[in-house]
């Protein structure tokens, strides 16, 4: 089949009986069909981007906020980490504090006991 005798143009010998005018409106018609396809693919490619956009601004959003679902959650648990681990520490401090002050009382008994029996040396005049 050549290209003359396409089934979507014109035949060699109808080309030939048309008028110029003829002609002219079917390139006319052509050059439409193709803008209308032009345009309709334009269309098509702006509504793929817009969409494309909306779903990537989409999934940013639902990012964001998966980010700070995480990031409230290893906070909060931190926090409570550190809180139980305050604890901890105060209440070991709190046993130190309570043994020191339970040697230094028995400390004060001991140099007390001292300081009367050498008080008592001095008085016997040993």
């Amino acid at each position: 089949m050549s290209v003359l005798s396409s089934p979507n143009l014109p035949s060699l010998t109808a080309v030939t009986a048309m008028k110029k005018a003829d002609i002219l409106n079917v390139i006319k018609d052509a050059e439409e069909k193709a803008e209308k396809l032009k345009s309709s693919a334009l269309q098509r490619k702006e509504n793929n981007l817009a969409k494309a956009r909306n779903d990537a601004l989409a999934k940013i959003n639902e990012g964001q906020t998966r980010s700070k679902v995480l990031y409230d959650n290893m906070l909060n648990k931190s926090i409570a980490e550190i809180s139980q681990e305050k604890e901890i520490l105060q209440a070991r401090s709190n046993n130190q504090i309570e043994a020191m002050r339970e040697q230094a009382d028995t400390n004060i008994e001991q140099a007390k006991i001292f300081l009367i029996q050498e008080f008592e040396r001095k008085a016997n005049g040993a």
